[in-house]
């Protein structure tokens, strides 16, 4: 059997091994820095998503069905001289009756039969693309929502530029110290949206428009959470 003595040297030896473990571990985790590097670009949307309604109201329902599907071939037809038909998509089709009240009394007025088109055009057309969808059937428009086409190659363009200002972060702020920065331990990227819809109201027009349609700027930035070793 080991010794009273043998055994306080060894529960010793095992405790300051455990103990060098825990400081040493310590240390390595305080031997970092974690800095944000920020990227931002301001840039003009170019791109125009619309949404049309065309209406018929009939006392048949077959009959505004029908009718319906006239306009919506001349409104197609219309659009198509000024966007490729791969830009035109329907994107809701309904039928219902149709009521008013009056006095009290509810008036049948007939079967309403809609259609919703999505449109996709560039910043310049617009203008054009409002006025043909008017001039050639189209009862209402939903609004505009602008984006900007080059979103991804100005994501991974800006993850490179905060990728870089985080660096420079670190390292500036070690050098006052006279340490390096060291190996890349973890990053994490903070995306602010680069395509944010921007959403115009305008129902309810009722005629034909050739309006100007100022798209503005946007500001897109990307956020990256850098944590690097630091070396003595």
């Amino acid at each position: 059997m080991l010794s009273k003595l043998s055994r306080v040297i060894i529960f010793s030896v095992v405790f300051l091994i455990v103990s060098f473990t825990l400081v040493n571990a310590e240390t390595l985790e305080s031997q970092k820095i974690t800095v944000t590097g920020v990227a931002k670009r301001t840039v003009t949307p170019d791109i125009a998503y619309m949404r049309f309604t065309i209406s018929e109201t009939k006392p048949e329902a077959n009959v505004a069905m029908e009718n319906l599907s006239s306009k919506v071939m001349k409104v197609v037809d219309a659009l198509e001289r000024i966007i490729p038909e791969k830009d035109i998509k329907t994107s809701s089709i309904s039928v219902y009756a149709d009521y008013t009240w009056e006095d009290n009394k509810r008036i049948f007025n007939g079967y309403k039969a809609t259609v919703g088109i999505s449109i996709r055009s560039s910043i310049d057309n617009v203008g054009k693309v409002i006025d043909a969808a008017f001039s050639s059937g189209v009862t209402e428009m939903g609004g505009l929502e602008y984006q900007y086409s080059k979103a991804t190659d100005s994501y991974l363009e800006l993850l490179k530029e905060a990728m870089l200002n985080a660096h420079k972060q670190a390292e500036t702020l070690l050098s006052t110290e006279g340490a390096k920065v060291g190996k890349l331990l973890s990053v994490s990227v903070q995306q602010e949206p680069l395509t944010t819809p921007i959403f115009k109201a305008l129902t309810e027009i009722t005629g034909s428009t050739q309006m100007p349609v100022l798209s503005g700027t946007e500001e897109i930035s990307v956020m990256v959470n850098v944590t690097y070793a630091i070396e003595q």
